[in-house]
């Protein structure tokens, strides 16, 4: 079908394995395809964002967002199929000869656009979901999102605290108990290899842990949630408490959850920690936990603070993060 032009109309509100089956049907039937991403009155999720996922599976394809909202039903508008060849043939780069859908009203317009229906899947038996399902309940349906989409939908979670507050522990257990992406403390694992810290490596420590959270939000397939052995903002407090000087860092990923652990617990020696000589001592663990605190409050997060014995800091997580709601906007 060399000469032949396929086109593909939906709202993809949000995409998912439902689409997916439905692009990758057209693709093996039609090498030259268009995907036309509608704009609805009152939609919860920007076109360019679901233009900007579904180009990122389908990169050899063409996808068009239409920028203006657009009538759903013949009584939304006189010359409701007139609108539709003339908003699809604009849209398209080339002439449309076949349309492509799962719907019946892909008969109608291809009728309108002198093209020819071909149907894929009208009865949903081989991947049976719908994008009203997945608005409903984003939580249980996470994993029928196209992949491009899920990290949009996935809870971010932090721990902060002071050194020995037993946080990377309760970072990985929350992660085994919620069977989730951990994100370890980048510094940490940089400090054991290298076997110490100076100034010059603090940015990188900051731009380290940025990389990780993202390449785990990318390659998460498991569920939604990502726990984070803290962040770029602990970075730049020990820069500030080891060096005296601010270290500037950027913030591109929003966290929906966030942990600060009160130094409660007793403290127990490790190879990376007592990185000043009082580290251990009360006061010192108490200023850090406040320095953290403070950057938080100054960024308008107001975090969860961790107080108990570590099983009682599990439990209140775990109930914190199972009452996030994962509705769209």
């Amino acid at each position: 079908m060399s000469s032949t032009h396929a086109i593909i109309i939906g709202k993809f509100l949000p995409p998912h394995k439902g689409h997916e089956f439905l692009i990758r049907f057209a693709q093996s039937l039609f090498p030259s395809l268009t995907i036309v991403v509608d704009c609805t009155p009152h939609q919860e999720l920007p076109t360019e964002l679901r233009v900007k996922w579904l180009r990122e599976l389908f990169p050899s394809v063409e996808v068009v967002g239409l920028t203006q909202p657009t009538p759903q039903e013949p009584s939304e508008h006189p010359q409701f199929w007139e609108f539709w060849k003339n908003t699809l043939q604009t849209a398209s780069s080339k002439p449309i000869t076949h349309v492509v859908a799962s719907e019946t009203y892909g008969v109608k317009l291809a009728e309108a656009l002198g093209a020819t229906f071909i149907p894929c899947n009208p009865s949903r038996d081989t991947v049976n979901i719908s994008a009203t399902r997945v608005k409903q309940d984003p939580k249980n349906h996470w994993h029928q999102l196209i992949n491009p989409a899920k990290p949009y939908f996935t809870k971010l979670i932090r721990l902060m605290g002071p050194e020995s507050t037993g946080k990377s522990t309760l970072a990985k257990n929350l992660a085994q108990k919620l069977d989730c992406p951990y994100v370890p403390e980048y510094a940490k694992d940089f400090i054991i290899v290298k076997g110490g810290v100076t100034q010059e490596d603090m940015p990188l420590f900051a731009t380290g842990q940025t990389a990780q959270i993202q390449a785990a939000l990318e390659v998460n397939q498991r569920n939604p949630y990502v726990i984070c052995d803290t962040c770029p903002l602990t970075t730049k407090v020990w820069t500030n408490t080891l060096y005296g000087t601010t270290l500037e860092i950027t913030a591109p990923h929003t966290f929906d959850l966030t942990f600060l652990i009160y130094p409660t617990n007793p403290w127990v020696g490790d190879v990376h920690r007592n990185v000043l000589k009082d580290s251990h001592t009360e006061d010192s663990r108490l200023k850090m936990f406040n320095d953290m605190l403070k950057e938080l409050q100054q960024t308008g997060c107001n975090p969860i603070i961790l107080k108990g014995s570590f099983e009682e800091n599990e439990a209140q997580a775990l109930e914190a993060i199972n009452n996030l709601t994962f509705n769209l906007p």
